[in-house]
């Protein structure tokens, strides 16, 4: 928990990514810390820091040995190793879980009657398309209708642009309406633990439910045109929130070159972690101007360092990668005490 002098004067600018990479990090610490310190090992923080480095990217020669000092095939081991852990199913379901209580389904449900006055919305759904290279095995059942290879990768937003479901494990080839029958969000609503009279949005391309409404193909009353008109206005939604999540990572602008089984993965580390708790149940780091000197005076003196309750720990928007990899590994290679 201490801050070396080296990186008092940078902590204006880094301290909220720096914290982001330690709220991160301690979701995962047990398992990718290293088990001995010699040989140069690479410290957790680092491992989630490079991870950052190559999702916002999207080249792993970016976080090559000439910046960061482990050479290639290390970081790219470290990269994945990172990625495996932040996909383990009792973290993802820490973050992503669809709404079952009343009071935070009546609250989803008003947030989306603002939008255009359509009642009882919970969720609005699309499938979008995650572009990979050709794999070695079954290599004809990825390719999409826009004939390129993907993976279909099934997500739901709220109105606020939050992720409440999200299933990216079939090949692009699968029609966006099976993905949904063999989810588990369908099996929620079948059996009840989803409380009737929610609704979710789609579009045409998935059935009609009670609980899954689609616009008219044909508009012949007034009706039935205001109904499309409110439908299309919010589960716009959806639309939006995919198409700002791919403009967040470079990773996503062109093709992912792992296998499937690892690129649903990433898919997965891509969305988006809601804010930490309370920042005094989480080490965060900062530092006053007035306690400056005093670091700078005594290079070990520890504290209770909080950065402000509320910030947006938006882990990868407004991340300079590269500067912050090089503060990192300053910070943990070549600083001594």
């Amino acid at each position: 928990d201490i801050i070396p002098p080296t990186l008092l004067r940078l902590l204006p600018n880094f301290y909220p990514q720096l914290s982001r990479i330690i709220f991160v990090t301690d979701l995962v610490r047990d398992v990718i810390s290293p088990s001995t310190t010699r040989s140069n090992a690479i410290p957790a923080e680092l491992k989630v820091a490079l991870m950052l480095r190559f999702l916002a990217t999207g080249k792993m020669q970016q976080c090559s040995a000439d910046d960061l000092g482990p050479s290639q095939p290390t970081i790219s081991r470290v990269v994945m190793q990172t990625i495996m852990a932040l996909t383990a199913r009792h973290i993802v379901m820490r973050f992503i879980d669809f709404p079952t209580t009343p009071r935070v389904i009546q609250q989803k449900q008003t947030q989306f009657m603002q939008i255009a006055g359509f009642p009882r919305v919970v969720g609005a759904i699309d499938g979008t398309h995650i572009k990979i290279i050709a794999p070695s095995i079954n290599e004809d059942v990825y390719v999409n209708r826009k004939r390129y290879h993907s993976i279909n990768t099934q997500v739901v937003f709220d109105a606020e642009y939050n992720i409440l479901d999200v299933v990216p494990k079939w090949p692009g080839s699968t029609h966006d309406a099976r993905i949904f029958t063999e989810s588990g969000l369908n099996k929620l609503f079948e059996t009840g633990l989803v409380p009737p009279g929610c609704h979710l949005l789609g579009d045409k391309g998935y059935p009609l439910r009670r609980w899954l409404l689609t616009p008219f193909s044909r508009t012949v009353t007034e009706a039935q045109i205001n109904y499309n008109r409110a439908h299309r206005s919010t589960r716009s939604v959806v639309e939006r929130g995919i198409g700002q999540w791919k403009r967040r990572f470079h990773i996503l602008h062109s093709e992912i070159r792992y296998s499937p089984e690892k690129v649903c993965r990433i898919i997965m580390v891509l969305l988006p972690v809601p804010s930490p708790p309370e920042c005094d149940s989480v080490r965060m780091y900062t530092v006053s101007k007035i306690n400056q000197r005093k670091y700078m005076n005594n290079k070990r003196k520890n504290g209770n360092l909080y950065i402000p309750v509320r910030v947006i720990y938006d882990l990868y928007a407004d991340i300079s990668a590269r500067l912050l990899t090089r503060i990192l590994y300053h910070y943990l290679f070549t600083v001594r005490w």
